[in-house]
């Protein structure tokens, strides 16, 4: 039976990363007081990580499906 991928930090097996991302959002603030969100967009990633204790795996996409794919 083959393996999946595990974590080369914590050692657990793993059937995706987490895609690590920060967004920056703009509201748009109405004399009533009342906010409405105008835009999102993505600021920087970081890179792909184990969704279980946070280490980087990959940097960009194509690394992160072909570390998914390997078996151990």
């Amino acid at each position: 039976m083959q393996e999946g991928p595990k974590c080369p930090k914590c050692g657990k097996p793993l059937s995706y990363l987490k895609r690590i991302c920060t967004e920056s959002t703009e509201y748009e603030l109405s004399a009533d007081g009342c906010y409405e969100k105008a835009e999102t967009s993505e600021e920087k990633c970081s890179g792909f990580a184990c969704p279980f204790c946070g280490f980087i795996i990959a940097e960009d996409e194509t690394s992160a499906i072909e570390f998914l794919r390997k078996s151990n």
